[in-house]
């Protein structure tokens, strides 16, 4: 850190996002946590606790998916998880989630996955795993 940034009395944060911004700092923030996370603005705040290193933005989203995936969550929502945990698969805790998402997905009859809003935007190397875990089972069935 420069010494001129060290003298600071406060620190810009580039960021486009402000509601984004107020979200990080309420995950850090004792006792608040997992329960601030909603589905619209997850992607966000990762990229922002991403870009600034803040590793319990990334428990905390950890413990969120896994709540919402005790329920049987709705396809959108399913392949909207699995989508984060690939583009943030990197971080240590979001991934251990990868193959629970993948196996749920997987059981999605693929006519109500090709129809889903996040078909699209799901990285190739998460639709090919979720459609070769369906090949597998079908395997087992013949």
């Amino acid at each position: 850190m420069t010494s001129r940034k060290k003298d600071l009395k406060e620190i810009p944060l580039e960021t486009r996002n402000y509601d984004a911004m107020v979200n990080l700092l309420e995950q850090i923030y004792p006792g608040r946590g997992f329960e601030l996370m909603k589905d619209n603005t997850i992607e966000d705040l990762l990229e922002l606790a991403d870009k600034y290193q803040v590793e319990q933005v990334f428990t905390n989203c950890k413990a969120y998916i896994e709540m919402m995936m005790e329920y049987q969550p709705p396809i959108n929502k399913t392949l909207l998880y699995l989508k984060i945990v690939e583009q943030y698969g990197h971080c240590k805790q979001l991934h251990s989630l990868r193959e629970r998402l993948v196996k749920s997905a997987s059981l999605i009859p693929s006519n109500r996955i090709k129809r889903s809003r996040h078909y699209s935007s799901l990285p190739p190397t998460a639709q090919r795993d979720v459609f070769f875990r369906r090949l597998q089972e079908l395997e087992k069935i013949t």
